[in-house]
């Protein structure tokens, strides 16, 4: 399956969001938050393949500690559990890892990769004061990084919480990954993610702990993790190379018209309804949602104009 919409504004990505978590995404734009209704300028875009690639991951049972110290890691020939799986969607300047129900939301500047937040379900969704610095194999120095963060997002849409926590990655070591398919893949590095927090909710004395460990495999010279594991459940492709392909000159030339067209898109608010207008016809998912990440009205299709109803929408801060 395709991605459902990456969210764009001004050509860089805010909030991406990835249609395997069964949920919509958070608060998009947190200093947009005024007593009248009001609408964000944002277009909700879907390509079909030119710009962002999806693999589906299997979810088999994870690797044990004594597996994950050994330099080549097997993939191949574990047990397939009944459970949701996962997906990664891969972008120029960003990637989504969505495991279960839970999604986190990565962009890169320059040669930093940035943590911007996570949503679990429809229930909790997170979005971070400030982009949070995380190394990979490229960048990494002395085989570890730590940044500290805070977070701000919604509980079951009504309660307001905080998160303060520390984000630990660490190298574990290069080796070789046997695919699920049978295949090698050299050269991977293994990270591991620990992150610890402390969650409250606004207005309520109480506050919860949370610890969760990650391991990540990369590919050389790739952002996007071959792999995941968290809670003992490791989520794999049976696709061979996962690496990134480059794309050929046609399909660039088609993602930089669509960049282009989403640039130049003209949101249009009155009479009850917002009106996205393209210079050219494209394949368009466009939606209305509040911060709490509730949809309210959703249109898709391959044409120039997109309408979506806004005539019934409570008092609140809408995205587009």
């Amino acid at each position: 399956m395709l991605p459902r919409f990456f969210t764009l504004y001004n050509r860089r990505i805010i909030c991406p969001m990835s249609a395997s978590c069964d949920s919509q995404h958070y608060s998009l734009c947190r200093h947009v938050r005024l007593a009248a209704a009001c609408v964000v300028a944002g277009l909700c875009v879907m390509f079909l393949g030119a710009y962002a690639s999806v693999r589906e991951l299997t979810a088999v049972n994870g690797l044990t500690a004594n597996e994950l110290d050994e330099k080549v890691w097997r993939f191949a020939g574990r047990e397939m559990l009944d459970r949701q799986g996962g997906r990664i969607v891969a972008g120029d300047n960003f990637h989504i890892e969505g495991m279960a129900d839970r999604c986190d939301f990565y962009v890169y500047r320059n040669d930093s990769v940035l943590w911007t937040g996570y949503n679990i379900g429809r229930s909790l969704g997170m979005l971070m004061d400030a982009p949070v610095p995380v190394s990979q194999s490229e960048n990494l120095q002395a085989g570890a990084s730590l940044s500290f963060y805070q977070a701000s997002g919604q509980l079951n849409v009504s309660t307001h919480i905080r998160e303060t926590g520390r984000c630990d990655w660490r190298m574990l070591g290069c080796g070789d990954v046997i695919t699920m398919s049978g295949d090698t893949i050299h050269n991977v590095t293994l990270m591991r993610q620990v992150s610890r927090a402390l969650i409250h909710a606004v207005d309520y004395a109480d506050n919860d702990s949370v610890e969760r460990v990650v391991h990540r495999w990369y590919a050389p010279g790739s952002q996007v993790p071959v792999a995941v594991q968290t809670e003992g459940v490791l989520y794999a492709c049976y696709d061979d190379a996962i690496a990134d392909v480059e794309q050929d000159n046609g399909e660039k030339a088609e993602k930089e018209e669509i960049i282009k067209l989403i640039d130049n898109a003209r949101i249009i608010q009155g009479n009850g309804v917002i009106t996205v207008a393209l210079d050219a016809a494209t394949d368009v998912y466009a939606f209305i949602m509040d911060a709490a990440g509730n949809l309210y009205g959703t249109v898709s299709g391959h044409r120039t104009e997109f309408v979506l109803d806004a005539s019934s929408l409570p008092h609140n801060t809408y995205v587009v």
